[in-house]
């Protein structure tokens, strides 16, 4: 579905938001909890989007963010590079290669003997 929008208004949770990034869709994140809040603040940071209080979102609000989020060209710049960075990572599969190769040099844990 995010290949197919030009801006993605989330929650930001984790799962969305790499979606959107291996997507190179601008995110508008309005956040509703301290974790959340913390990768919207880091979508800021990292110039991949805007943030919207929940307490501020009012459908002219709404609007007016996206509208200008898209108007953003250094955002569309940034999302492209950090997209083709994520899709060189690999994605699923290489990390359950990469957990794998760590399981395979790691010694076995030790049963306790103790009683």
């Amino acid at each position: 579905m995010l290949a197919h929008v030009d801006a993605f208004v989330t929650h930001a949770g984790m799962n969305s938001t790499m979606e959107a990034l291996a997507a190179g869709v601008p995110m508008l994140a309005i956040a509703r909890t301290p974790e959340t809040q913390t990768t919207a603040d880091r979508i800021v940071e990292l110039g991949l989007g805007r943030t919207l209080a929940p307490a501020d979102t009012t459908a002219d609000r709404l609007r007016a963010a996206v509208a200008e989020l898209l108007g953003d060209a250094s955002v569309r710049r940034r999302l492209s590079a950090v997209r083709d960075e994520v899709r060189k990572a690999g994605g699923a599969p290489a990390a359950v290669d990469a957990v794998e190769a760590r399981l395979v040099r790691s010694p076995s844990p030790r049963t306790s003997t103790r009683r």
